[in-house]
């Protein structure tokens, strides 16, 4: 134990060491104050100075060293815990702090452990779409190869004859355009592409000197991808263009180039390209990096050295078509964006409510809930109120709120895609089929 002697301050009360001739509150020692045993504490040991039994009256003075140590000391204590501080500042700043350990009320975050349901979140509107990658294919800007084959493949379609086959492209929802040596003199022929889609069409119209040929579906399809027409004057020489065709029966088959010269056959304006153009690729489009048609490919008007190929000139196709075609309005096109829009949207907000159907059934299953509505998504029942019947427990009640917030959040989202979407010109007969497609329908749902 280290012991040391102090004088007690008769203005403070403090205990002062015997070596200091004042107290800090500045009232000196009186004359005769005996100073008194006092234990320091083990603690502050390694701070304080090192203590010493003076036996004499008079103990020596603080010195000028010892002052600079305890003030150096003091000084940095307090340094550190200002750091302390800040730092604890900072951190608390960058780093909200937690929620409580505590479990969540039922109503916020359904716990199911007894039904044995997993956690989900509230199914909520889609989130804005970050863009619209389909109508890019209208700006001017140009568009890779990769992107020019995406949009335009479901546009082209494989003819067939009893005779022969060919390559075909929609120009309109019920309209594909040709070569007239595809069909042969057939009067009707079959539509092909991947995926097993497979359709009649007639033969409308035949032009042998231009070696086109138009055919005409008679049932139309409103969400079929039709190819845009480029200009008279649009094909440039040395600018990079896509053929796409069935070349040998091989469907879908893409070839790349350029465009290698602007040439005359029979007074018939073609497009010279060094794109591979094969049997079979007869009838398709020559897209360019727009994704526009230049040219319908041929072989017919063309036949000579590898690394040469024709298209006849697109002027040829809108005067075929006469009142059957003609060019997209501003308006047309605002439309067709507007089905895009509304299409994806309605796709995003269906594939979370299939995440929440998954939930409905082990719902049902855990909680014995009774059969609701006939419809596919029974949940959507709950949008206005309507209580499930259902065994009476805290994680059942949980999880049908859950399913009830799932199901309003779904009708107010629903009808804010259906208020953009006739405001861009879309009628209820094209959104109610895309609703159908994508099982988002419900009796009070429909507008």
């Amino acid at each position: 134990m280290t012991t040391q002697f102090v004088w007690t301050c008769p203005q403070c009360a403090r205990s002062v060491p015997n070596r200091l001739e004042a107290c800090r509150c500045g009232c000196a020692r009186p004359d005769g104050v005996a100073g008194l045993p006092q234990e320091t504490p083990r603690g502050l040991a390694s701070v304080a100075a090192p203590a010493q039994i003076h036996t004499t009256s008079a103990p020596p003075r603080e010195t000028s060293g010892s002052r600079t140590i305890f003030i150096a000391v003091a000084a940095g204590v307090a340094t550190a815990l200002t750091c302390v501080g800040v730092f604890s500042t900072v951190r608390a700043g960058m780093n909200p702090p937690s929620a409580p350990a505590s479990a969540p009320p039922a109503s916020a975050v359904p716990v199911a452990a007894k039904a044995g349901l997993p956690s989900a979140p509230p199914l909520g509107d889609p989130p804005p779409a970050a863009g619209d990658p389909a109508g890019t294919a209208e700006s001017p800007a140009l568009l890779s190869t990769e992107e020019i084959v995406t949009r335009s493949m479901p546009a082209v379609v494989t003819v067939i004859t009893r005779d022969s086959f060919g390559s075909g492209f929609f120009v309109a929802s019920d309209t594909v355009v040709t070569n007239a040596h595809v069909i042969s003199g057939s009067a009707v022929v079959t539509l092909r592409r991947a995926g097993g889609y497979s359709r009649t069409a007639r033969v409308e119209s035949v032009s042998h000197e231009n070696d086109l040929a138009v055919l005409k579906l008679d049932i139309a399809d409103l969400d079929q991808v039709v190819l845009p027409l480029a200009g008279q004057d649009d094909a440039t020489i040395g600018s990079e263009v896509v053929a796409i065709g069935s070349p040998l029966g091989l469907a879908n088959t893409v070839t790349r180039g350029i465009v290698s010269g602007m040439r005359s056959l029979n007074s018939v304006n073609l497009v010279q390209t060094d794109a591979a153009i094969n049997p079979g690729n007869s009838g398709g489009p020559l897209l360019d990096r727009r994704g526009r048609v230049l040219g319908v490919n041929t072989l017919k008007l063309g036949r000579g050295a590898e690394g040469m190929a024709f298209a006849v000139s697109i002027q040829y196709v809108p005067r075929m078509l006469g009142s059957v075609y003609t060019p997209k309005s501003e308006r047309d096109e605002h439309r067709e964006k507007g089905m895009r829009e509304y299409t994806e949207n309605l796709r995003e907000l269906a594939q979370r409510a299939d995440a929440v159907d998954a939930n409905w059934k082990k719902f049902r299953a855990s909680c014995d809930v009774e059969e609701g509505p006939f419809i596919e998504r029974q949940w959507f029942s709950l949008w206005n109120g309507r209580r499930a019947s259902m065994r009476d427990s805290a994680s059942c009640r949980a999880w049908h709120d859950y399913f009830k917030e799932s199901a309003v959040s779904t009708r107010d989202a629903l009808q804010r895609h259906e208020t953009k979407a006739r405001s861009m010109g879309l009628v209820a007969e094209h959104t109610r089929s895309v609703r159908r497609r994508m099982n988002m329908t419900f009796p009070g749902w429909e507008p």
